[in-house]
């Protein structure tokens, strides 16, 4: 009886220890977005707004030019998040994938590299690339492992993929 009683104390004073720092950090408080900051001074959707309509608050990313975009700007194709003006270059572009790096749980930093290239490319050349992460469950190591794929259009293929091999030497 007395172990019943010890553990429905701890029970309750984690609960009270619960409420109180929900409470304090003001967890439920209900102000508009623009009245919702971080400790950097903007909250979520203040940061993460459309490029082509600030009112509106982003929904996606594009995948080549890493561009966020609402609703109305949102295109996809076959999964890939794509800003208006970029749709039209995916869509008339055959991709070819260009590098491969599997990362775990142990080494999630290895795909790291090739995140950096593709962000390269675009801001110092404006080359369109795009990156797409498979995921596998590894049933027997009990982990999930990633696989990060490099697509470049097809005419860039060959020589985006030698540079990334001479990048990563």
């Amino acid at each position: 009886m007395t172990i019943l009683v010890i553990l429905t104390l701890v029970v309750v004073a984690l609960f009270l220890v619960v409420l109180y720092l929900i409470f304090k950090t003001n967890t439920f408080k209900t102000d508009s977005p623009q009245q919702r900051h971080s400790n950097l001074g903007k909250s979520v959707e203040e940061s993460f707004t459309c490029m082509n309509h600030p009112d509106n608050s982003a929904v996606a990313t594009c995948a080549i030019c890493e561009g966020s975009v609402c609703e109305h700007c949102h295109k996809d194709w076959d999964g890939i998040h794509l800003c208006p003006e970029h749709f039209g270059l995916f869509s008339q572009h055959t991709w070819q994938e260009i590098a491969e790096i599997q990362t775990n749980p142990k080494a999630p930093e290895k795909g790291h590299h090739l995140y950096q290239f593709k962000n390269k490319l675009w801001s110092d050349e404006k080359v369109p690339t795009y990156l797409v992460t498979h995921y596998k469950i590894n049933v027997d190591g009990d982990f999930v492992e990633s696989w990060v794929k490099l697509y470049a259009r097809e005419e860039d293929a060959d020589q985006l993929g030698m540079r990334f091999k001479v990048d990563i030497q």
